[in-house]
């Protein structure tokens, strides 16, 4: 007669070999990981002011960190489910990140199946930075704008489809929404996505333009020096050491070959500038090692619409641009051409 099998075996469920593994309680203080690299005279160093967490067979686990990462202070927060739940891999693991660091805060807050293995997650993730001056300044690094960063969105994957959705947020006070999904089962992945932004204020940028090109008490620049200036500055990019290699293709097509794509940027309207454009598009279609970008734009009042391409023929890659507003008038474009 043979041994009666454990009921979970009996149930054609196989018990984890390391079912009692639990934390109780850990606490750690005042720890300190210092990096030396004597080859670049860099110290990396990473402080743990505070550690608490517990992570029990059949409790949620928890864990908080708080200290400094190159004396850049952050706070961390940690919940998820039990370890039975994780090692069992039989139903989806929940997860909450929470991260404070430099004025900025990130949050994934959603779930893993079969954390273990990774087979598939569904992720709420939240980003703010309101100051990123802020965050450059004490990163060490020289940060253009803008100023301010907030985004929110859903990402979930599984079985080679992984899918970024309900993207939504603000750079400064511009507007955007969209999504993207990769698709990893095919012969290439393939990359579909769209961006949208409702309306975008240049006020700012033209203002700068104008307060480079005319400071307070000088004469206004005329058409030829501010031609005679961009040519200066290009001439100087091009003295540049190392940044042209004239042996080097600078055109090439070869990674078109590595992936699939359809992705559509638009922009509704562009306000505060002394011109009008609205419905501006740009399509980026890549397929068999080619891409074609069609696009549109109403500029001053006059509808465009184009396409450029790129791709190899027989074997010598080539671009190819058209661009045209038949049947329009020009009336406030050719205004514009003549006071530029």
């Amino acid at each position: 007669e043979h041994p009666k099998m454990p009921p979970d075996v009996q149930a054609g469920r196989v018990t984890p070999g390391f079912p009692s593994l639990e934390l109780g309680q850990l606490t750690l203080r005042d720890v300190r990981i210092t990096h030396e690299n004597a080859a670049e005279g860099e110290v990396r160093e990473l402080t743990f002011a505070e550690v608490n967490g517990t992570a029990k067979r059949r409790e949620p686990l928890q864990l908080f960190l708080e200290g400094a990462i190159q004396r850049l202070p952050y706070r961390a927060t940690m919940k998820g489910g039990s370890l039975e739940a994780l090692l069992e891999g039989d139903s989806a693991w929940p997860l909450d990140l929470s991260i404070e660091a430099v004025g900025g805060s990130l949050r994934l807050a959603g779930t893993l199946d079969n954390p273990l293995t990774v087979r598939g997650f569904r992720l709420d993730i939240d980003l703010q930075v309101p100051n990123t001056e802020a965050l450059a300044s004490n990163l060490g690094i020289s940060l253009a704008a803008p100023h301010s960063l907030a985004l929110r969105c859903r990402i979930k994957g599984g079985e080679g489809l992984y899918s970024l959705e309900e993207l939504a947020g603000t750079l400064d006070e511009a507007r955007f929404e969209g999504r993207f999904s990769i698709e990893t089962s095919g012969v290439r992945p393939k990359l579909i996505g769209t961006v949208r932004i409702p309306s975008i204020d240049a006020s700012s940028f033209f203002q700068a333009v104008e307060d480079v090109e005319a400071p307070p008490g000088s004469q206004p620049v005329t058409r030829e020096q501010r031609a005679s200036a961009l040519v200066k500055a290009d001439n100087r990019q091009k003295r540049r050491p190392g940044r042209w290699d004239l042996d080097a293709p600078f055109l090439t097509a070869a990674p078109l070959g590595l992936f699939d794509a359809g992705i559509k940027f638009s922009v509704g309207a562009v306000v505060g500038a002394s011109f009008s454009l609205e419905d501006a598009w740009l399509g980026v279609n890549i397929a068999d090692g080619k891409l074609t970008a069609p696009m549109a734009v109403k500029l001053a009042g006059v509808p465009f619409k184009g396409e450029a391409s790129l791709g190899n023929d027989a074997g010598v890659p080539g671009v190819r641009v058209s661009l045209s507003a038949l049947g329009s008038e020009i009336g406030e474009l050719a205004k514009l051409l003549v006071e530029a």
